[in-house]
């Protein structure tokens, strides 16, 4: 598995761009999309974002974001998914590297999307760009992503990823009606990114 996506360095981080996408760092301009991305009413923005859709909220979150080194492994870095037809925000992909040691580090991703957007594609393109960023300039050994079993959705993606299903975690997350559900770890190390022709890995049972 490879990305194809071209890396530039700018003075509030990187920009990552692929074929239809700018995955970049938060700019002002984006208030006013990511409110409306915010506002949708989708339950699972809202359980993934978290975050109230006003002005405030939305530079309160972000804004910090554009003063993270994503070459300095952060905890978390959330960047805006910008299609370039659009001229407009539709969501974020975000990660974050646990380091070990200087030599040995571990990364996750995550995503979250308009639903008006859904289904094109975008989540998968901005999340591949992510993954062969972190493997290409930062040095990490292993990345994961999590997502609950009825978010078939998002696990699907990690598939198309080239990830595989290391954990099926019975009854060890909350579904969106609040109820007790199974929760999905999936993950791809480095040596499997760099070999696009290795047979896929089945997932746990």
């Amino acid at each position: 598995m490879t990305a194809d996506y071209k890396l530039e360095k700018t003075k509030c981080g990187i920009r990552l761009i692929t074929d239809r996408l700018i995955v970049r760092p938060f700019e002002t301009a984006d208030i006013t999309a990511l409110v409306e991305y915010l506002s949708s009413g989708d339950p699972m923005v809202e359980r993934v974002m978290g975050i109230a859709p006003t002005p405030e909220a939305v530079d309160g979150y972000w804004g910090p974001m554009r003063r993270v080194d994503p070459f300095g492994d952060p905890e978390w870095l959330s960047l805006m998914i910008h299609v370039k037809s659009e001229g407009r925000v539709i969501g974020n992909v975000g990660f974050g590297i646990t380091v070990i040691n200087p030599t040995h580090k571990l990364g996750c991703i995550g995503w979250s999307i308009s639903p008006a957007y859904r289904g094109q594609g975008y989540a998968t393109e901005a999340a591949r760009a992510v993954l062969g960023f972190q493997f290409d300039h930062l040095g990490i050994h292993r990345v994961h992503a999590r997502t609950g079993k009825a978010n078939e959705r998002s696990w699907k993606l990690m598939e198309r990823l080239g990830m595989r299903r290391e954990a099926h975690f019975r009854l060890g997350h909350t579904n969106l009606a609040g109820e007790w559900d199974d929760e999905f770890i999936y993950a791809i190390l480095k040596s499997e990114w760099d070999a696009p022709d290795a047979e896929p890995v089945p997932p746990c049972s």
